[in-house]
């Protein structure tokens, strides 16, 4: 598990780490820039490639410049653009003395923008995470230039313009294609708003003291392959159906059952011992052939459903409608039954058309909204970095748990904790994904017992399993069908 940090707590990580390991600001700064170069020739091996290395008068900077002197020690094509005036950090100033004794017909100072390169690769090294103003004269020029060019853009750390915590940047922020940050995400690289500029992020390790991590408090944290490797269970061999749970799915509603057949589908991926699905009479012939591994409920069945203890895991919601059978079933299930269950799709839209339902949600439960579903329940919000906040308090007033569902989906949990999710991509943007991760949860929570457990697990499964189809069949061309087949290679990277 990853702690996500402010940005004035990442540089008090970086002092920890001078003090204690020990080691020289300027030797940390070389480590960052050979992370980055080994990144860099990994990506581009052929030296013919070139880059234009966009150096600021702080530590970005010097991070800049000792990746230009590590690519021409690599044989590659460089040239540093730097500006004559104003005052460089120490670091900055160290590496650049380095790098004029090595290569100074590299380095170009400059005065206002120069000419670009087509076939050149950009370096952003303009500002870093410490930027709390607006970006003014040359820098905002070359910020401008940067995104007027067609070329491959690098951003190192955090592209230049955008802060690393606030909500909306203070001018121009450079849009990068790739962005190269060090040892943990930025927090404004998690919303729609501010993440659209960094392009794909690559998360360089570049050997911060794990002692800080471990004592600095937080409450948010990134879901990683180390958190949900310690939440999964190998299965026993001695084991049968009754060890995995027996999951109840309502879901399904004339002309909607194709969402009942991906959430049960998903369920029974996703390991369930057993599986009865909760249908209309008159469709339920479409799960029995759809599914033939899934029992099937009819509507006459409800009140036994609802009471019994044979189930332990419910979701409802995909595809069940917002009429009144489908309110009258919600009614009743959150009036019978008191153990957690997971809310989805229609069974929000329910619950934002009928308020006072919400306080028989019971406690533990998990609701899983997109933003516009989250909004009709909980009122409108100016933008991400506001509904995020107000997820957290919702979670916390009515004790459940909350999936937020986007590029990067936060988890908030009723003790206030929020966790959000890198796993995922574009191809996931269709109709269907939110019915295949209810049948996802479902089945965790059948097996494991502990909510947490479920949801966290089930959200990066979801994830992981999107982008393995969107490798075989590309994001524009995958199918939730394709996800859901590939969730056993999802658990197979679990126990690689």
């Amino acid at each position: 598990m990853s702690k996500l940090f402010t940005a004035s707590q990442i540089r008090a990580w970086d002092a920890f780490t001078i003090e204690h390991e020990p080691i020289e600001s300027a030797d940390l700064m070389e480590r960052a820039a050979k992370a980055c170069v080994s990144w860099m020739i990994q990506k581009w091996p052929d030296t013919d490639t070139g880059f234009a290395i966009f150096c600021g008068n702080g530590n970005n900077g010097g991070d800049g410049i000792a990746i230009a002197r590590l690519l021409l020690e690599s044989a590659y094509r460089v040239r540093v653009y730097l500006s004559g005036g104003g005052q460089r950090s120490p670091d900055n100033q160290a590496m650049l003395n380095e790098l004029k004794f090595l290569y100074d017909p590299c380095i170009v100072y400059v005065d206002e923008c120069p000419a670009i390169l087509p076939d050149c690769i950009l370096v952003d090294a303009l500002f870093g995470t410490g930027l709390d103003r607006k970006p003014e004269g040359l820098q905002e020029e070359c910020i401008k230039l940067f995104n007027d060019c067609n070329n491959t853009k690098i951003s190192i750390d955090i592209p230049s313009g955008l802060p690393a915590d606030t909500r909306f940047p203070f001018g121009e922020v450079i849009l990068a294609d790739y962005t190269l940050t060090f040892q943990q995400y930025k927090p404004s690289f998690l919303f729609p708003e501010t993440g659209k500029f960094c392009g794909e992020v690559k998360v360089l390790d570049i050997g911060l003291h794990p002692e800080f991590e471990s004592k600095e408090s937080s409450v948010s944290f990134i879901i990683d392959m180390d958190m949900v490797r310690s939440i999964y269970k190998k299965r026993n061999a001695f084991s049968h159906k009754g060890n995995f749970g027996h999951a109840l799915l309502i879901a399904g509603s004339h002309g909607k059952m194709g969402a009942t057949v991906i959430a049960a589908k998903a369920c029974l991926r996703a390991g369930a011992g057993l599986l009865s699905v909760l249908v209309p009479d008159e469709e339920s012939q479409i799960v029995q052939i759809a599914i033939p591994e899934a029992m099937i409920l009819n509507y006459s069945k409800i009140c036994q459903a609802f009471s019994s203890d044979e189930f332990t895991s419910i979701g409802i919601g995909s595809g069940i409608g917002t009429d009144e059978i489908a309110l009258n079933i919600l009614t009743q299930l959150l009036q019978q039954r008191k153990s957690p269950m997971i809310l989805d799709a229609d069974a929000l839209n329910l619950l934002g058309l009928h308020s006072e339902l919400l306080t028989l949600v019971p406690p533990g439960s998990v609701l899983t909204p997109h933003p516009k579903e989250f909004d009709r329940l909980f009122g409108e919000s100016s933008d991400s970095f506001e509904r995020n906040k107000r997820q957290i308090v919702m979670s916390k007033k009515l004790n459940v748990y909350i999936i937020l569902k986007g590029r990067y989906t936060s988890i908030s949990t009723p003790d206030g904790t929020c966790f959000y999710n890198t796993t995922g991509n574009a191809g996931m943007a269709k109709g269907g994904s939110g019915d295949a991760l209810t049948g996802i949860i479902t089945a965790l929570y059948a097996q494991y017992k502990t909510m947490q457990s479920a949801v966290l697990l089930g959200v990066y499964l979801h994830g992981l399993a999107g982008n393995t189809a969107a490798s075989k069949y590309s994001k524009e061309s995958m199918l939730v069908s394709d996800l859901i087949d590939c969730l056993g290679d999802a658990f197979f990277t679990l126990q690689a």
